[in-house]
């Protein structure tokens, strides 16, 4: 098992999480989210090759460990399935070859019998505490994006890896496309503030590096995602002056009428009577709203990421 590298450089630190994972020959159940592939795209100097999969990125790539408001970053890594014992063993390679230098988020797919629950009983505790986006594996081998009340059927493409390179290593990270549709679906508020500015800049360089992909999210795999995405966004706007969301100049998430988030394909209670319906979409968008205006407040979300957020597992992640 490949030694903790005390580094100020995330690319350091996450390289022996890697070679741990190539050692077990488990780099093609897992991709790198967000950090380090976010970096990557960030960066004018990065290459994006859609049709050899690929992202190349200088090979000086520099990402702190620490972030502005001092917090430690996270290593965030999706397991591509939902065998409890692959997911634990990739969290022990994580935990073995990172250790407290970044904070370890190991995930995977969930059981789709968890959405199912959720919409048997819509005002019970695992629905009332659901605030972020998860990947939901039904028996079939289907996968859902769901955050109660809403779900949609994940193309398979959108989950398919792609090969981050940076220098002499590989990294296996989502599409560049599906990166972006990740920070506009993991949260019940949509895209969060902390990540607008970044986000919108990174949308930017993959959008002029790689125009293809602004069909491939609008049209193609990642469309039921943008409409999920779409869904979030109006569930967190004034009703009464929503405004629209463009992402990287390309996208646009127009806020849909309130009343008709009931009737949207998206939504899990179609067979139940109007006034549930009513009563959960309400609670929906007093979360969504409330979860904005807190993730607002600079000095709050620096405060929970720091002290709260592991504390509160059964929130962050849906447990």
């Amino acid at each position: 098992m490949p030694s903790i590298v005390t580094s100020e450089n995330c690319i350091d630190i996450v390289k022996p999480f890697r070679d741990g994972l190539a050692a077990e020959d488990l780099l093609d159940s897992v991709q790198f989210i967000g950090g380090i592939g976010t970096a990557a795209l960030a960066q004018e100097a990065t290459i994006i090759l859609p049709e050899e999969k690929r992202i190349v990125a200088p090979a000086d790539l520099y990402l702190s460990r620490l972030r502005p408001d001092g917090n430690v970053r996270d290593v965030d890594s999706l397991v591509l399935s939902s065998d409890e014992s692959l997911i634990a063993q990739v969290d022990t390679i994580a935990e073995e070859t990172v250790g407290a230098q970044l904070e370890n988020s190991t995930f995977g797919f969930r059981d789709a019998m968890h959405l199912q629950a959720q919409r048997e009983n819509p005002f019970g505790f695992s629905a009332w505490k659901t605030f972020v986006g998860d990947r939901y594996a039904w028996p079939s081998g289907e996968v859902d994006k769901g955050l109660f009340p809403f779900s949609v059927p994940m193309h398979p493409d959108s989950l398919e890896s792609w090969h981050l390179e940076i220098g002499d290593e590989e990294y296996p990270v989502a599409n560049p496309a599906t990166s972006i549709l990740n920070y506009l679906t993991r949260s019940i508020s949509g895209l969060r503030p902390k990540d607008a500015v970044k986000i919108q800049g990174v949308a930017a360089n993959i959008f002029g590096k790689a125009p293809e992909l602004i069909d491939w999210t609008l049209d193609g795999p990642g469309q039921s995602q943008l409409e999920l995405g779409k869904v979030l966004h109006t569930l967190r706007e004034p009703a009464n002056h929503a405004g629209i969301l463009v992402v990287g100049g390309a996208i646009e998430l127009h806020p849909l009428p309130i009343r008709s988030l009931m009737d949207h394909p998206a939504f899990m209670l179609h067979e139940y009577d109007t006034r549930t319906q009513e009563h959960i979409l309400a609670i929906s968008k007093v979360k969504a709203m409330a979860l904005h205006e807190a993730e607002s407040q600079e000095a709050i979300v620096t405060l929970f990421q720091r002290y709260a957020e592991r504390m509160l597992g059964t929130i962050i992640k849906n447990s």
